[in-house]
């Protein structure tokens, strides 16, 4: 079984920002793991575990078999023009979903034929922007295997995703507030 990895080198709140006595407290030294089964399992949903603050735009698992939730919305791909980005000439490409109230541009380099930008669109009550640039990219080269894995560092602890059950306030804390219950 493929399994994903999060690892905070600087330290996360996130298991103790509503699961635990020490709410609101850094935690360091900690990891999770979860399974991620090809054409199942969805990177982008794990960004908000990492701490970045928001999603990416692209859909990082479009290239292992996850279909992206916009691709049955698609209506419409057309050019819209060229532009340069560094020293690379890009198409424009302009996709249009929902009948326009979503959108993204992406800027398709003419040598490579790797997408270099992106920038999304919501139209909704007030407009959404946000833009992603890729740069570095290199074609066919051997990547080195070590760069996919990763060994907890020596004295990590292993954390797991809170369950509903962790939320809730336990019997004895109710007791303590005088709620009563019957069993």
């Amino acid at each position: 079984m493929q399994m994903s990895w999060s690892y905070w080198p600087n330290g996360t709140r996130f298991f103790t920002s509503a699961y635990s006595p020490a709410q609101g407290e850094m935690e360091f030294k900690v990891y999770m793991k979860k399974p991620s089964p090809p054409g199942r399992h969805s990177l982008a949903h794990e960004i908000c575990y990492i701490g970045t603050g928001g999603m990416c735009i692209l859909e990082l698992s479009a290239f292992h078999g996850y279909i992206e939730s916009m691709t049955p919305f698609l209506e419409k791909i057309e050019l819209d023009g060229e532009d340069t980005i560094g020293d690379e000439t890009c198409d424009i490409i302009h996709l249009s979903f929902m009948k326009g109230q979503r959108e993204r541009f992406l800027w398709v380099s003419r040598k490579s034929h790797l997408p270099i930008k992106l920038k999304s669109g919501v139209h909704v009550a007030f407009d959404i922007f946000a833009e992603e640039e890729w740069t570095g990219i290199r074609l066919n080269e051997e990547i080195d295997p070590a760069l996919f894995q990763w060994t907890p560092p020596e004295g990590w602890e292993e954390r797991r995703m809170p369950s509903p059950d962790d939320a809730l306030l336990k019997k004895a804390v109710l007791a303590d507030l005088g709620v009563e219950f019957e069993e």
